[in-house]
């Protein structure tokens, strides 16, 4: 239910279009459970989500996972205390990503929540492990990345933290 939240909330505040972004949390024994391939995040029921395994193959169920969970499983795999990961084309922060910028934080609560910087990774496309690979290069020393042209990537030990990194990112 709460990844479900966490989708809509995505949608409402229109941080995503069409079928743009995805939402994941682990599991126990090496499975995650993630927003589905091809629906809008503002449709997304409990009985769509998809249970996949370390490898990105389903787990159980019938739901596919989207393409660009090859970027969580990277994150997962740099960042053991991660817990949730949420992928979003925020227009602000997608702007500064589109733009070639990383993001120079200068609230105090950013800098507690998001750290001094919000660095810009290189361009890859979104899937297997070429496009996993900017992101590995940098989400060890950070909880939040613009994505080159592609949007942002926030983590934290649930969703709750992954989310408000998010919106935390779009206030910046």
């Amino acid at each position: 239910s709460q990844l479900v939240a966490c989708s809509h909330a995505l949608h409402q505040r229109a941080w995503v279009a069409n079928h743009d972004g995805n939402v994941s949390v682990r599991l126990a024994e090496g499975r995650f459970l993630v927003t589905p391939t091809g629906l809008s995040k503002g449709d997304i029921r409990e009985s769509w989500l998809a249970v996949v395994d370390q490898g990105g193959k389903v787990a159980e169920g019938e739901a596919r996972p989207p393409s660009e969970f090859a970027l969580h499983l990277g994150v997962y795999e740099e960042r053991p205390d991660v817990g949730a990961v949420v992928h979003a084309h925020p227009p602000y922060a997608t702007a500064l990503s589109c733009a070639g910028q990383s993001l120079q934080t200068f609230l105090p609560e950013a800098i507690v929540s998001i750290g001094l910087s919000v660095p810009l990774t290189e361009f890859a496309l979104p899937y297997g492990a070429e496009g996993a690979a900017p992101i590995r290069a940098l989400i060890g020393g950070h909880d939040a990345l613009l994505l080159d042209r592609h949007g942002v990537i926030t983590v934290g030990p649930n969703l709750e933290f992954a989310l408000l990194r998010m919106e935390l990112v779009e206030h910046m």
